[in-house]
Order: structure tokens, then C-alpha cells, then sequence
């Protein structure tokens, strides 16, 4: 995409808020609306999106033994929660609004909100008393991504793929030096990765002779709920400019070289009776790009499988990124440091609706700011992966590819930096080596929470845009992608090569992420809890980064073959 084709570029979806809303008893969606008493448009607001803007509801009940990460007391927690999405009325903006008109536009319409919403009562049917329904707080719907912040985004490829041939019988195997002879160990059984990403096309996928080889398939957005379909396409439209400014090209196999990657893991060390599944839910459009609801829909859809199914052991992969400010991101300053002085995330160009201080500070003011910096959407986030840790479900996170430099990495991103999250960093080199890669953050919000392994390596080229990041043909994981066009930074994008071989070697702490996760999913078939799983991963380590992530090896020597 063209950056002239770009209309404009915001933090967050314009006039569309989420509300975070409590309650004791299951209500219906049409329950909830009516007791927050929101004017919800009726699809006049926009012509560009007239289906996707009424109310939309996800809810989650709390299993038994809740106990949230940032909560005293699991008894006085209501039963329930929902995450409410829509567009409300706002001033009218000019076609081309000037980012100081945007944030105030917003400000006023999250400002009005956060006085009208409080503890609100609603009957339900059957019931004797009316349900408490208490609303925790309003905030914009961020936009999310799974490519660097430039200017959305904060996660995902660490550098621009480059052309490889083919592996071996077109298979992944990745050897996790850890989980070397344990082939053995497993008994008979089932074990499930989710991985929450893009989704290339039905015809592109059946083209590809890169899917993993265990049992595999798509939840597309569409197939979640109708309206996200039409949401997606909306975020794909070259008028919205909805990609990732520096990395304008097809994202859609992401999710795709995610999965391989986890695929490999279990190719080498998952015992053949063991019944593995791989599903790829849809939260990302082909650009990489999606919002707080598409990864709430992801998350609602893979707590609903772990619902009906908690017999079976279940990791979710996320090698994405949400863009909620944290407290200590840049603002004006090209370096800001937390109170153990490191690195925070910079903010986005001054062409976006949040960069001055004073229309960032009074948004985050009217996005209801917790103790531990969160906004509410990232506490509806967080409450959401604090619910699947309860149920049994580990959850890994890429922890981001905001970093310039080794020795000076920024902070993890969400959803990396939860606590009920196990955040993963990158490494540049194979081996027992701690070299973090060039591009990666660190890997958890503690640092010794989270894990570091092999992502690969990236190199700097110059460009007529400037300098740009590449992935090392000689030192970057393999995998597929179906795009019809090959990227390549050195060339004007209509001028791009065909993709005659269909795979790529790409670099990132997205692609680190899934190693670990498919390590997990071969100990989780091996019954062991999910607490356990993960400190058996820790017992592999052969080393610790500088900034203390333990290292987790990998050996492979795919890994390393240069491209035809």
C-alpha cells in the first residue's frame, strides 16, 4: 500500500469505545445494553462501516477458584464480565480531522461517558432481586498489531522477510534441546495450540504446501461473529490505511509461519499417540492490524473451546502486540525509563491523534488509569488471561520489537507483560548463546518470569526511505508464505518480484514465542499441570540474557542453510 493512499492514521478506531462492566447473574446482551443506558448509534454514524456499529457483547463467566491477579478478595468478585463495544455519538469531525480535533473529539465523548456509567441495577428473568451491574471503567478501542510501531504496532516481525527455498519434505522440525529423548514419555491422549493471529484466504491456504503437519484449522473472524468479518474488511481498506507504515506488505501468512514454527516443535517431540491439534483463530486483518474487540472475540472464542473441552491440556500463542499506552511510554522524549530505568515504548509519529502530552495524558485520564498504569481495555485484556490461567490454559506472548539496539530494549508489551502471560523474548544466534536479537524487548514485565530462544537475526539496509531492517537470509527461521508478491524494502512496491518459491525466512519475537509454546504443549501431554510444564522449561535452560530471561536452546540445522 501506497502511503499516499493513506488517509489517516490513529492510536484507536474514532468515536468506538469499550465498556468493562461486571455483574452477578448471566445477562443477555440486550440486558446489559439497556441497563448502561448508552445511545448506541443505529448504523447512521458512519458510511464507511454502517453494519459493524451497533452494540457488541462478549461475556465471560468466572470459573470456580477466580482469583484475579490485581484482586484482594475472589468472594466479593462478581460472577461474571463483559467487554461492550460501539460507536457512540460524537462531535462531528471534517473529513480530514486534525489530530488535536481527534483526541478532543474523543475526550469529550469518553469524558461524558465516565459520568453518566456507575453501579447500574437491570431485572433479569426469574430473578427476585435485580442484578448489580457495575461498569469498571470506558476506553477507546486501541488498535493492536503484529508488526513493529511504526506507526502502529509494537510486536510481531523484528525485520522484512527475504526469499528461501524449501525445507526437507517441505516440514518444519525444530529440536528443543530440553526436550530431547522425551518422545517416549508422552501416553496416549489429546493436546491443542491456539494460535490468535492473521489468517491467509481458504484458496491461498489450500495452495500452500507449508501447513502443519498435525491436525489443522482456521476459526476465521467471520466464522466468530458475522459483523467481524465486515470489521476486517473494513481494516484492509486501503481508504482507512489501516497497515503498518515501514512494513506495507501482505501480512495474512503470519499466523501461518507462526503455526509451522510450533509445528516443528511438535514434529520432533510429541510421541505419535498423542492426538495434536493446531487451530489458527482469526484476530488480525492481512495488514497485521486488529483492535481490542477482534482480540477479544479471539480470546471469548478460545475461552469458549476450553469450556466445552477442559479435559484437554491447551496453549495460546498471541505473537501480537496492543498498542494501550503504559505508563511509562516515551511522550516527548526520545528516552523514558521506568522506575528501574528501563526503556520504555516511543510513541507513534506527531502525525497521530494521541502525541502531544496534554491530549495523551487527558485521554489516558478518561480511559480510567488503574494503579498499575492499565487503561481499561488492557484490564478487560488482562482479566480475560487471568480467566483462561485459572481454567488451565497457558497463555505465551510475544514480548515485542520495539528495541534499536542490543544492551537497550524497552519494556515487554501487553499481552507479554501480564503476569498470568509467559512473555518471550528473541535471541539473534542458535545454541547456548544469550545474544538477544537486535529488535527485541525484553521478555516479561519481571524479567525472570519470562523466556528467551532463538528468533533470528536481522541486518540494516539503505533504502530511498532510509535505513531498514532485514532479515539475515543466513540466520532467520524458514516458513511459508502464500502472498503473490515477494517484499523487498530496495523496490517500489508495484515493482515487486513474484513469490516463485513460497517461502520466506523471517525474524522476531513472534516467531521465538511459538517455540515455546509447542515445548509447553509436548509436557502438557505428558499430564504434567500447567505450573509444573513451566517450570520444567526453566530446568532446560543453558544460560540467562543480560537483563535475566532464562535461555531455552534450539538446534536445527534448517535454521541456518542460506536460501537458493
Amino acid at each position: 500500500m501506497q502511503q499516499s493512499q493513506r488517509k489517516q492514521n490513529h492510536y484507536f478506531r474514532e468515536a468506538e469505545v469499550v465498556l468493562l462492566v461486571e455483574h452477578q447473574d448471566n445477562l443477555t446482551a440486550e440486558q446489559i445494553i439497556e441497563a448502561l443506558g448508552v445511545e448506541f448509534r443505529d448504523g447512521n454514524f458512519s458510511k464507511t462501516h454502517p453494519k459493524i456499529n451497533v452494540p457488541r457483547v462478549y461475556t465471560f463467566a468466572r470459573s470456580t477458584g477466580w482469583r484475579a491477579n490485581d484482586e484482594k478478595a475472589e468472594e466479593s468478585q462478581p460472577r461474571f464480565f463483559s467487554a461492550v463495544f460501539g460507536n457512540v455519538p460524537a462531535a462531528k469531525l471534517p473529513d480530514n480531522p486534525t489530530a488535536e480535533a481527534v483526541a478532543r473529539s474523543n475526550e469529550a465523548l469518553l469524558e461524558r461517558l465516565s459520568a453518566s456509567t456507575g453501579n447500574l441495577s437491570v431485572p433479569t428473568r426469574g430473578a427476585a432481586t435485580p442484578s448489580k451491574l457495575q461498569v469498571r471503567g470506558v476506553s477507546p478501542n486501541w488498535y493492536s498489531a503484529g508488526t513493529q510501531s511504526k506507526p502502529l504496532g509494537g510486536g510481531g516481525p523484528g525485520a522484512w522477510p527475504v526469499p528461501a527455498s524449501a525445507p526437507p519434505q517441505n516440514k518444519s522440525s525444530i529440536v528443543v534441546t530440553g526436550l530431547k529423548d522425551r518422545k517416549q514419555n508422552g501416553t496416549a491422549g489429546k493436546v491443542e495450540i491456539l494460535v490468535l493471529d492473521t489468517a491467509p484466504s481458504a484458496t491461498r491456504l489450500n495452495g500452500s504446501a507449508g501447513k502443519p503437519s498435525h491436525t489443522f484449522n482456521v476459526i476465521r473472524a467471520g466464522d466468530i461473529r458475522p459483523y467481524l468479518g465486515d470489521l476486517m474488511n473494513e481494516l484492509n481498506s486501503h481508504d482507512l490505511g489501516a497497515d503498518i507504515e515501514g512494513h506495507q506488505y501482505d501480512m495474512a501468512d503470519h499466523g501461518l509461519f507462526v503455526s509451522y514454527i510450533a509445528d516443528g516443535v511438535l514434529n520432533e517431540h510429541l510421541p505419535k499417540d498423542v492426538e495434536a491439534t493446531i487451530r489458527l483463530i482469526e484476530v488480525l486483518n492481512e495488514w497485521g492490524v486488529g483492535t481490542v474487540e477482534t482480540i477479544v472475540a479471539g480470546l471469548h472464542k478460545a475461552w469458549e473451546i476450553a469450556a466445552a473441552d477442559p479435559n484437554t491440556p491447551r496453549v495460546v500463542n498471541c505473537s501480537f502486540m496492543m498498542l494501550n499506552p503504559r505508563r511509562f511510554s516515551g511522550i516527548d522524549s526520545a528516552v523514558d525509563k521506568d522506575k528501574k530505568g528501563r526503556l520504555g515504548h516511543k510513541l507513534p509519529t506527531d502525525k497521530q491523534a494521541l502525541i502531544t502530552p496534554v491530549a495523551r495524558a487527558r485521554m489516558l485520564a478518561m480511559s480510567q488509569v488503574d494503579e498499575r498504569g492499565d487503561t481499561s481495555s488492557s484490564v478487560i485484556l488482562r482479566m480475560i488471561f487471568d480467566l483462561l490461567k485459572t481454567m488451565g490454559v497457558l497463555v505465551v506472548a510475544a514480548s515485542g520489537n520495539d528495541a534499536e539496539q542490543v544492551g537497550d530494549r524497552p519494556v515487554a508489551r501487553y499481552p507479554a507483560a501480564y503476569k498470568s502471560v509467559v512473555g518471550v523474548a528473541a535471541l539473534a544466534q542458535i545454541g547456548t548463546s544469550a545474544t538477544t536479537a537486535l529488535y527485541s524487548n525484553r521478555a516479561d514485565e519481571d524479567e525472570s518470569d519470562g523466556f528467551a530462544t532463538y528468533g533470528g537475526d536481522v541486518k540494516p539496509i539503505t533504502t530511498s526511505n532510509g535505513i531498514e531492517m532485514v532479515t539475515d537470509a543466513n540466520n532467520a527461521l524458514i516458513g511459508p508464505y502464500t502472498a503473490e508478491k515477494m517484499p523487498d524494502p530496495t523496490k517500489a512496491i508495484g515493482t515487486w518480484d513474484d513469490n516463485t518459491t513460497r517461502w520466506i525466512r523471517w525474524a522476531g519475537t513472534s516467531f521465538a514465542a511459538p517455540i515455546i509454546s509447542a515445548s509447553l504443549a509436548v509436557l502438557l501431554a505428558e499430564r504434567l499441570p500447567p505450573d509444573e510444564a513451566v517450570k520444567k522449561v526453566r530446568s532446560f535452560q543453558s544460560n540467562v540474557t543480560a537483563e535475566g530471561e532464562e535461555v531455552v536452546s534450539i538446534e536445527g540445522q534448517f535454521v541456518t542453510t542460506p536460501p537458493v
